[in-house]
């Protein structure tokens, strides 16, 4: 990512990778709760990724402690991306993404 890609969210959320891999579900969703789970979760955000949520088969943040603190801290912060599809032209998910 470049500077100009970071200023400008709407160009940073293009350019991050919205699809969570394998072995990154593995931990995501079966990890227990806590600070190594919380470590884990920044490192992959910090890598310019994001994590879908509140979503069919996603993690749920109402449910989810580590999400919430991350996000109550400061260090994640929520973001929706608008993708049209066939079925919904106006359907948005909410990822999150590093603050």
């Amino acid at each position: 990512m470049t500077a100009e890609t970071i200023s400008n969210p709407d160009a940073w959320l293009k350019a991050a990778s919205f699809e969570v891999k394998e072995e990154v579900q593995q931990w995501l969703y079966r990890a227990p709760y806590g600070k190594e789970r919380r470590d884990r979760i920044l490192a992959y955000c910090k890598e310019g990724m994001a994590i879908p949520v509140n979503f069919r088969g996603c993690i749920v943040l109402d449910k989810d402690p580590d999400l919430k603190r991350l996000l109550k801290k400061g260090d994640l912060k929520r973001t929706k991306h608008r993708t049209p599809t066939m079925i919904n032209s106006n359907m948005s998910i909410t990822y999150v993404v590093k603050a």
